[in-house]
């Protein structure tokens, strides 16, 4: 759910301050007038000399202007001092708003396949490699422009997706094995939307069961959900729903490839930080709250990503972007250059760093691949990354660097399920 910040001042309009100039000239009519009554009405048997006529004469008309500027003075007081109040209110409350927002993920590892290799493929998209070309599809047909993933099948792999999942258990299989067991611990999966997804889920947990990993039921993301599951868990503000380390798992593959389709496949521990520095497990890098916008507010959507990942605008100098429209591309650079983002300072846009271009479109798996390559690059450069991607909407998140935590501490021994 978006967090929503509180206004930093109260809407309510603040009372002027008494006019010098309006309450001076009111004093001069009160004078005026209450000059003109006493002599008027004064009787004419009584002497003028005595105290009472002055009091008439000027002590009423200047007391009276004395009250009512007083009440007016005190209006303004205390009004302001009540919307002061208020305003130290919502400034606490938008603190702790985005104190509450800018809490991050820690990712542990990750591992990903692609028709690129599955180690460093931040450095080649980096150099502007590509293996997206035409080929033969698995359907039959020619001058496909794809990338494809090579997955042997045998009896023991009936499909390519068994192929893929395994390979990707056992990528991940030291990092998971290293948790400890009362650390809670869930898979999720994000598969296509075209397929079984049931099926697979349950092909999923039979390769997992297989290889004696930790006994987990795997859960199915929903929909076009994807990374913004992190933005659902951060949510959660104590207790085991916060306190776990998750599996994301992203697989695209395709029985027919469409054009410009790449097959990806990806992996990403993730865990709670602060559980995780508690027990001294080393961190790979802090993923921050992903932001859900549209193509018409991607000002506002890309400042918010920034403010939620306590990052500025010229410390941005690497943008990953996968799945994008190429409408959205355009869009993208422009929103760069109008928030002077330390990746728009070139010319050529040498920051922008396009997953597409180098492998192809991965669908479903595109927010979850970015994910991966930033993290690969922040460790690196030891620098904030800004990922982009598209599911069903536009989506950002800062990815930031992080050091290993401090020696662990002994605990006991109980698993436990997220």
């Amino acid at each position: 759910m978006p967090v929503v910040l509180p206004a930093v001042e109260s809407r309510e309009p603040r009372p002027r301050a008494p006019n010098p100039f309006v309450w001076l000239g009111l004093l001069l009519v009160l004078m005026v007038a209450g000059a003109v009554i006493t002599l008027v009405t004064w009787p004419k048997a009584e002497p003028t000399g005595t105290v009472e006529f002055w009091l008439c004469l000027l002590g009423r008309p200047a007391l009276t202007w004395g009250v009512l500027f007083g009440l007016r003075l005190g209006y303004f007081d205390q009004e302001s001092e009540r919307i002061d109040a208020q305003n130290e209110v919502l400034r606490e409350d938008r603190d702790r708003a985005l104190q509450f927002a800018g809490e991050p993920l820690a990712a542990i590892a990750c591992a990903y396949l692609t028709a690129a290799g599955d180690k460093a493929l931040a450095a080649k998209v980096l150099q502007r490699a590509s293996v997206l070309e035409a080929r033969i599809a698995l359907d039959g047909r020619e001058g496909v422009r794809h990338s494809a993933l090579d997955l042997l099948l045998d009896k023991a792999n009936p499909s390519r997706y068994h192929v893929c999942f395994r390979r990707l258990i056992a990528a991940m299989q030291k990092p998971v094995g290293a948790l400890p067991l009362e650390v809670p611990f869930g898979v999720r999966l994000q598969l296509p939307a075209d397929v079984d997804r049931e099926r697979l889920r349950q092909a999923w947990q039979d390769c997992w069961d297989e290889q004696s990993m930790r006994r987990c039921e795997a859960k199915l993301v929903p929909g076009e959900q994807g990374l913004m599951a992190l933005d659902e868990w951060l949510d959660h503000r104590g207790g085991p729903a916060l306190e776990k380390v998750l599996l994301f798992v992203a697989v695209q593959l395709h029985d027919a490839p469409p054009q410009n389709s790449a097959e990806v496949a990806t992996a990403v521990l993730v865990g709670w930080p602060q559980m995780l520095s508690r027990r001294g497990m080393a961190q790979l890098g802090l993923l921050h709250r992903p932001v859900r916008g549209h193509r018409d507010e991607l000002n506002m959507c890309v400042s918010t990503a920034l403010q939620w990942g306590r990052a500025t605008n010229i410390e941005i100098g690497d943008l990953w972007q996968a799945g994008l429209e190429k409408d959205d591309k355009g869009a993208v650079n422009q929103t760069l250059s109008d928030l002077k983002l330390g990746v728009s300072s070139g010319n050529d846009l040498s920051g922008v760093h396009d997953v597409d271009l180098a492998l192809g479109e991965p669908g479903c798996a595109s927010g979850w691949l970015a994910l991966a390559l930033s993290l690969e690059h922040a460790k690196k450069t030891n620098k904030p990354q800004l990922v982009a991607w598209r599911e069903g909407a536009l989506h950002f998140a800062v990815v930031q660097p992080t050091v290993r935590p401090p020696q662990p501490e002994v605990s006991a021994v109980k698993e436990v399920n997220a």
